[in-house]
């Protein structure tokens, strides 16, 4: 479909006609030899002369008012519309956060084949599973010990994320767990995202140990920053000393700024976790369309510029072929 994105100046095309009609000629003034004439020869002359300028007036004023029209048509911005697209955005921004303090190499995970597998094994496994599913978020990865790393910023380039996830090791990011400071990265995470929903999914097995920032002071914050937070307790309950996990806070986190405490003690009920934490956040776009245009004002530029090309191609033939010399009827021809 072909439009105009300035079609009013089109009504510019009938202004030429105004300025012929109503302006007086142009009239350049030239030296002139003043001869006697006869009556005739003055009548044949004037007459042969006013042919020939009327002759080339109107082809002048076809070729100008051709090219004040092509260009009318080129300023008026041709455009053709081509089939809309649509395109899917994502609504929400997803921060996993991940634990990789020495207590996740411990190895008393059951698999629901009955197999025992290490904790971080079956994160990852659980995980990458629930990255798949969220096909329409933009997700983050974060990781935790002596300090929080940011692994992968929020992106829809899931793959990526999937391949850093699966390099995790424990004790890549030091021994402790420093749970506070990985929820205040995770903020600044997300701090410049215009996503309408900032979620947050910080995974440990054991106790804040080694954060600058308390947990429940990063939580505060992340409250302010409409940051959701949903916490997961991986291992067993009862456990002693640095690996005892502390429910009691990871409840107090969540339930702060509307999030949900769950325990998951077994590869199962972490994938259930993760289902439920699906149910909890839909998927949800956001449909962006935009329907693309093609110039073409190019067309009629091109066009007017071989019309100028032409005629004035046509003026400088016609203007040497006047001043050539020609032979006239009876004069004597040299070249013989």
């Amino acid at each position: 479909m072909l439009q105009f994105d300035y079609p009013w100046l089109l009504l510019l095309a009938i202004l030429p006609w105004f300025v012929y009609r109503w302006l007086p000629c142009f009239q350049e003034e030239e030296p002139a030899l003043r001869v006697t004439f006869t009556p005739e020869l003055q009548a044949t002359l004037a007459t042969e002369v006013a042919a020939s300028k009327c002759i080339r007036s109107d082809y002048w004023l076809a070729a100008s008012w051709l090219v004040w029209l092509l260009l009318l048509v080129a300023a008026a911005r041709p455009v053709e519309l081509l089939p809309p697209i649509s395109v899917q955005e994502p609504v929400r921004d997803l921060v996993l956060a991940i634990d990789l303090s020495q207590s996740m190499a411990t190895g008393d995970f059951e698999r629901p084949d009955g197999s025992v597998t290490d904790r971080l094994s079956a994160v990852r496994m659980v995980v990458d599973e629930f990255i798949t599913k969220r096909r329409d978020d933009r997700i983050g990865l974060l990781v935790f010990g002596d300090r929080a790393f940011v692994q992968a910023n929020p992106t829809k380039d899931h793959a990526t994320v999937r391949r850093l996830l699966a390099d995790l090791r424990t004790g890549l990011a030091g021994s402790n767990t420093a749970i506070g400071d990985g929820i205040g990265l995770s903020i600044s995470m997300m701090e410049d995202s215009h996503q309408n929903q900032k979620i947050l999914i910080l995974l440990t097995d054991g106790k804040d140990t080694a954060s600058r920032l308390s947990p429940l002071q990063a939580a505060e914050i992340a409250k302010r920053k409409r940051v959701q937070i949903h916490t997961i307790a991986v291992g067993r309950l009862g456990s002693r000393g640095d690996e005892e996990v502390d429910a009691e806070s990871l409840t107090e986190i969540a339930e702060s700024t509307g999030g949900q405490f769950f325990m998951a003690s077994d590869a199962k009920a972490l994938e259930s976790v993760y289902d439920t934490l699906d149910g909890l956040t839909p998927h949800e776009t956001e449909t962006l369309s935009f329907q693309p245009k093609v110039q073409w004002f190019w067309v009629p530029v091109l066009l007017a510029l071989v019309v100028l090309i032409v005629f004035f191609l046509n003026e400088i033939v016609g203007a040497a072929n006047r001043n050539s010399p020609q032979l006239g009827c009876g004069e004597p021809d040299d070249r013989g």
